[in-house]
C-alpha cells in the first residue's frame, strides 16, 4: 500500500476502500484469466483418459489379454468397461479350457464353430463393441491353441 499524503481521516477510509476494491478486482482478474488454463488442463487430461480407454478397447478386440494395471485402471474410470473386460477374460479361459479338452482336430474346429455361431446369434441383440471383443479374443485363443 502507497503512501499517499493523508488530508483527514474520511479522506484516508475512502482511499482504503478503493484500494481494497481494487485489490479484489485484480484478484478477480486474475482467477479469470487462469480458467482458461484450467480448462485446457482439464481437457488434456480428458483427452489422455480417452485414448487410454481407446488402447485399452483395442487390445481387447485385437485378442491381447490385458494387464493387472490395465483391469484397475478400468475399474476405477469407466466400470462398465471393467464387467465386460472380466466377462470375456473369464469367457476366453473357459474356451481355452475347453480347447484343451479337445481330443483332435474335429472337436476343436466344433467348438470353434460353435463359439462363432453363438456369437452371431447374440450380435443382434447385444453391443457390438463387446461383441467384437469377445470375437478377438476368442479367435486369438483359437491361434494359441492351434500353435500348441
Amino acid at each position: 500500500m502507497s503512501f499517499l499524503p493523508v488530508n483527514s481521516v474520511r479522506n484516508h477510509l475512502r482511499f482504503v476502500k478503493m484500494y481494497n476494491e481494487w485489490c479484489l478486482s485484480k484478484n478477480s482478474s486474475e482467477t479469470n484469466s487462469s480458467s482458461p488454463i484450467s480448462e485446457l488442463q482439464k481437457s488434456v487430461q480428458d483427452n489422455r483418459k480417452s485414448m487410454k480407454i481407446g488402447s485399452i478397447i483395442t487390445k481387447l478386440k485385437t485378442g491381447k489379454k490385458l494387464a493387472p494395471a490395465e483391469l484397475e485402471y478400468l475399474r476405477v474410470n469407466p466400470p462398465d468397461l471393467y464387467i465386460k473386460a472380466v466377462k470375456i477374460s473369464n469367457e476366453r479361459e473357459a474356451y481355452e479350457a475347453a480347447l484343451k479338452k479337445c481330443k483332435n482336430k474335429e472337436d476343436v474346429e466344433r467348438l470353434h464353430n460353435q463359439k462363432r455361431m453363438q456369437l452371431k446369434l447374440e450380435l443382434h441383440c447385444s453391443d457390438a463393441d463387446e461383441t467384437e471383443m469377445r470375437m478377438g479374443q476368442f479367435h486369438a485363443a483359437m491361434r494359441i491353441y492351434a500353435i500348441r
